[in-house]
């Protein structure tokens, strides 16, 4: 089983996310591509699952690499049930209502385009190096191969 995370990230922190994923990933025997939307566009068909991750940046809006991609280059992707899910990442210095919104705005784009979301979305505020994050992102991970293998 393989999947992707398309991610942005100015950061470098939905990166940090991504590789702790792919560890995790990996260790339950799923393989998962990490694509910085930066750098390539281009749209996997070959995959079983998708994820779709960014920090949350001014007043709850996905980074714009990522939005480009939504609102532009993928405006017309139609998902076709495939099993998705949704990474934000927020700082608790921004507005509280906005924190970690970007998985909102995520978890929409993946609906309206027709992707089954499989869980909730993973949302890891302030550093995803501290340990509180590093068991979060575990915890997720499993959940979401558990339930991709239902």
């Amino acid at each position: 089983m393989q999947g992707i995370l398309y991610f942005s990230t100015t950061s470098g922190n939905t990166r940090l996310v991504g590789e702790a994923l792919v560890e995790h990933f990996r260790i339950m025997g799923v393989t998962l591509t990490l694509q910085d939307v930066a750098e390539d566009t281009i749209w996997q068909d070959e995959i079983d699952f998708a994820l779709f991750g960014s920090g949350t940046y001014a007043h709850g809006m996905i980074e714009k690499s990522l939005r480009k991609c939504v609102e532009e280059t993928w405006k017309e992707k139609k998902l076709k049930n495939l099993p998705c899910a949704a990474i934000g990442l927020g700082d608790h210095r921004y507005d509280r209502e906005y924190n970690m919104y970007a998985a909102n705005q995520i978890e929409l784009w993946i609906a309206e385009h027709g992707g089954n979301l499989i869980c909730p979305a993973l949302k890891i505020n302030r550093s995803p190096l501290k340990p509180n994050n590093q068991k979060i992102i575990e915890a997720w991970a499993r959940n979401f191969i558990t339930t991709l293998r239902k």
